[in-house]
């Protein structure tokens, strides 16, 4: 359990910046989404997505979902391990989960939906 939280703080801070921009980007495309009928059904799309693969990588980090040519090894430097692997799928997918989650909820509660 240990060596997933901190694979968990590393892949945080190495994609950090890049999730940053994404998480403006997203936050700012699901504001201007929200507005239209097709673009409330792309974000529902797009949250059934994220949460899919988060509920992926989550099941990939904790080893309940392995396959037969995963490197069990997590402290090999050349290969990543089903662990790593997991957790680089879960962390970008519940940052923007919850960037979605935030920016739909604010956009309803300010009116702007139509």
């Amino acid at each position: 359990m240990f060596s997933l939280l901190t694979d968990l703080g590393i892949e945080l801070l190495l994609e950090l910046p890049w999730l940053a921009i994404l998480g403006m980007t997203t936050w700012v495309f699901v504001r201007w989404c929200v507005k239209w009928k097709a673009g409330r059904v792309l974000c529902g799309i797009v949250l059934l997505g994220l949460s899919a693969g988060l509920i992926y990588g989550l099941l990939r980090a904790a080893g309940m979902l392995l396959y037969p040519d995963d490197n069990y090894m997590s402290w090999n430097f050349f290969d990543s391990s089903f662990r790593t692997e997991g957790v680089q799928l879960a962390v970008p997918c519940a940052l923007e989960l919850a960037v979605v989650l935030v920016a739909a909820r604010s956009s309803i509660q300010n009116k702007e939906i139509q």
